[in-house]
């Protein structure tokens, strides 16, 4: 009896996959759901519901009730037919989405992203309206397939050729035998495929974000020699804050601030969202300055220099190094014909960035300004340094020394640890000064047996006592530095609103450190240094008052750093406790003066508004807040005043309806004067009415969470207080991206277009973000190409 062949009859032995069911084409709609909405008018809601619920494919769905809306127009004529989807779970944050009734090819983008925002709102772990499609996830589909290996190697920066080697092909065999696997050429492909068409959901998405948009911008070079200017964006979804990278556009030309503007406008239209931006965070080189003059003249509505947030992270990295520019000054540019270096330069070699991801124009800055401030510094006293970074380079770079270093440490009891190699400096990373320095005194010993034989020649490397005690007291007082820095280093960047507080801070400890407040035994250089860093904080302090965003974003983060801050600037003693602090009063002396000027500059970075401060600091302060008040109702009224005028509009047509009637003039309750009478959705009400308790603050989840749930009492001040409160206040995130790039795209790259190295770096950010929500929405896109 014959027999139908199987799978394992294979002539070539192995097993078959079952042929893939052939997707199933979408069904013309029938009956009513096939009418205009004109002819669909005439049924009842219940029916038009019912026919409607029967197109509904994915899960999503599941979290709301859909409701019918008739619109009708100006004259009372029929307009259209829409769906109201309200959430399910009665949560009074979840805004109603609403799609006209023949859009239902418009996609499921907004109903998702509500909902996953409901469910992290209920604490909802695993949502049944999450994206991913049950009978999609459990039922094999080649388009499926092929958005999980392109967003595999766009997120974890693979190639596409490791998607598709041999091992990879064997794995894909053993769990479904006879899957076929893509070509790398196909990968490349569909990822540029889903750039695109996700890029333009994205531009829709972020034109119907309801709050500003912010931007974050660097530059990078890739080991291919090609330059890229990174561009991150920042928008509000309620309480969170989202950001992942717009667009890596490729540079072909100088890198002019005239160009760099051309390229951000040229991608800000693309997008759609020119009229969306607010500021835009960036390095201090000088080339940003014509940038963003530049780029006012092309988007007017991008405020030029007031707009322009300088990166706090960069400030901080420069005051470091200008600190250590006095016990290691940094080295001169050389030709690259020059064979030789002097010993003292040689002393001071830098490994190079490790990440490649130095920027030519911000190095040269940085070098500008670390040596301008350093040379007044410089001039009070010789020069006398620690310098560590030649020793740890010739020993990490000799195989001989490396070996004799190891086995010196192995043979020394009182070393713990796995470490046993010296650590080296970064030229662009102030960070590693402070490791490099702990790493020479942990192996103290060592180094001292190293450099004290003759036979390595290493004497020049030698540190005496003294120089060993200023290592020892340099690595304890750069912890100063290291706290802020750590605060940049963490996953989710802080706002301007949180790290101007430790800026103050830090310029607090170091004035202690410059006039020696605490009285501890300290080196003169160390005390020079600290002034050094004090001169790039003076320096970037105007530079930070050209943006109006500090004045009223900045949140005061206690009293303790006031009294800081005040204690460095000799205006009370340090050891003056919070209790017992009172604000400085104003003198007639030259010192009083000096002070004031401090006091006016000071108060441009304070926050306005944080509900729980507002004016009142100034006013406690004995300042003149007319100038700050000022400042921000003139910002309300330029972008925010025009919602506030609707609704003062609604309400004086209630109150001339009132005046109109005789009978309502008179005997008017207290509670209904104040309702036509007050305007609670304008800055001056609100700079008028009592600050309220940070416990008040703290039970929305924060500063964030409160104004969003002001948004439906004043709806004005409150977007004004968003908009200005999620403004970043570094570029970190652009660098952070510059990571995954050289990961991506290495020397042995060069097949690489920059088509796909944009599209992966773009598709790679943009997963699990409302811009590309996850693999179903991927798999939706891939498929209208295959």
């Amino acid at each position: 009896m014959s027999s139908q062949p199987t799978s394992e009859s294979n002539v070539l032995g192995k097993r078959v996959a079952p042929t893939e069911p052939p997707r199933q084409r979408v069904k013309r709609h029938k009956g009513l759901n096939a009418m205009t909405d004109a002819e669909a008018e005439k049924f009842k809601d219940i029916e038009i519901l019912g026919a409607f619920k029967q197109t509904l494919r994915s899960s999503v769905y599941e979290h709301y009730v859909p409701r019918l809306e008739r619109h009708f127009d100006g004259l009372g004529n029929f307009d259209k037919l829409v769906i109201r989807f309200e959430c399910k779970h009665d949560n009074q944050d979840h805004s109603p989405v609403c799609r006209d009734r023949l859009k239902s090819g418009d996609g499921t983008r907004r109903l998702i992203v509500s909902a996953q925002a409901c469910d992290r709102q209920r604490g909802v772990t695993q949502p049944a309206s999450q994206l991913r499609d049950t009978e999609a996830a459990t039922q094999y589909s080649e388009a499926r397939h092929r958005a999980i290996l392109v967003l595999q190697c766009a997120r974890y920066r693979r190639s596409f050729e490791s998607a598709v080697d041999d091992l990879h092909r064997e794995e894909v065999d053993f769990l479904r035998p006879g899957t076929s696997l893509p070509t790398s050429a196909t990968l490349s492909t569909t990822a540029k495929h889903l750039y695109s068409d996700s890029a333009r959901d994205a531009a829709l998405y972020l034109q119907q974000v309801p709050g500003a948009l912010h931007l974050a911008l660097d530059g990078w070079t890739a080991p291919t020699s090609e330059s890229y200017l990174g561009v991150v964006i920042f928008w509000r979804e309620e309480s969170k804050i989202w950001r992942t990278v717009l667009e890596f556009i490729r540079l072909t030309e100088a890198h002019t601030g005239n160009y760099l503007a051309e390229c951000i406008h040229r991608c800000l239209e693309r997008f759609g969202i020119t009229e969306k931006v607010m500021s835009a965070c960036m390095d201090n080189a000088s080339n940003n300055d014509t940038l963003v003059r530049r780029l006012k003249r092309l988007a007017p509505s991008f405020r030029g220099t007031k707009a322009r947030l300088r990166c706090l992270a960069h400030i901080i990295n420069l005051m470091a190094k200008a600190f250590m520019s006095l016990f290691s000054p940094p080295p001169k540019r050389t030709s690259k014909s020059t064979s030789e270096q002097s010993d003292n330069t040689t002393n001071q070699e830098l490994e190079p960035d490790p990440a490649g991801e130095v920027d030519g124009a911000k190095l040269d800055h940085d070098l500008d300004v670390v040596k301008g401030v350093a040379a007044d510094a410089i001039r009070i006293m010789k020069e006398k340094g620690v310098n560590v970074a030649g020793l740890a380079r010739r020993v990490n770079d000799s195989a001989e020394l490396n070996n004799i270093f190891r086995e010196t440490v192995d043979r020394d009891p009182s070393l713990h640890g796995d470490a046993r190699a010296l650590t080296r400096r970064v030229a662009t990373r102030w960070n590693t000064n402070r490791a490099a320095l702990n790493s020479h005194i942990h192996f103290r010993d060592p180094v001292q047996l190293l450099t004290s034989h003759p036979k390595h020649d290493l004497k020049k490397y030698a540190l005496d006592d003294d120089q060993w005690d200023l290592a020892s007291e340099l690595n304890n007082v750069l912890e100063v530095f290291q706290e802020p820095t750590d605060r940049f280093s963490q996953a989710e960047v802080p706002l301007i609103h949180q790290v101007i507080p430790e800026l103050l801070t830090l310029k607090a400890r170091l004035g202690d450190i410059r006039d020696n407040t605490p009285q501890q035994k300290i080196h003169p250089i160390t005390q020079v240094a600290a002034q050094a860093a004090l001169l790039v904080y003076e320096k970037y302090l105007g530079a930070i008052e050209e943006s109006d965003i500090y004045v009223i974003s900045v949140e005061d983060s206690d009293p303790k750093t006031r009294r800081l801050d005040a204690a460095h600037r000799g205006l009370v003693d340090a050891s003056t406790s919070e209790e017992t602090y009172e604000p400085p009063q104003a003198t007639a002396t030259h010192q009083a003066r000096d002070q004031a000027k401090i006091r006016r500059r000071y108060r441009r970075i304070k926050n306005l508004m944080c509900p729980d401060r507002k004016l009142q600091w100034f006013a406690d302060c004995g300042y003149d807040t007319k100038g700050i008040r000022s400042q921000a109702v003139q910002q309300f009224k330029e972008r925010y005043a025009t919602k506030a005028q609707t609704n003062n509009n609604n309400i004086s047509s209630i109150s001339e309806m009132g005046r109109g009637n005789i009978w309502t003039q008179n005997h008017s309750s207290s509670a209904t004067a104040s309702t036509y009478r007050a305007n609670n959705d304008c800055i001056e009400a609100y700079f008028n009415s009592p600050c309220i308790s940070s416990e008040i603050i703290a039970q929305h989840g924060g500063i964030l969470g409160y104004w969003h749930h002001e948004l439906k009492r004043r709806p004005a001040v409150a977007r004004m207080a968003l908009d200005y409160l999620t403004a970043p206040a570094t570029s970190v995130d652009a660098e952070r991206a510059f990571s995954g790039g050289r990961l991506m795209i290495d020397h042995l790259q060069h097949q690489m277009s920059a088509q796909t190295f944009q599209a992966q770096i773009a598709i790679g950010a943009w997963f699990g973000t409302p811009l590309l929500p996850d693999v179903s929405y991927a798999t939706r896109i891939i498929e209208k190409h295959m």
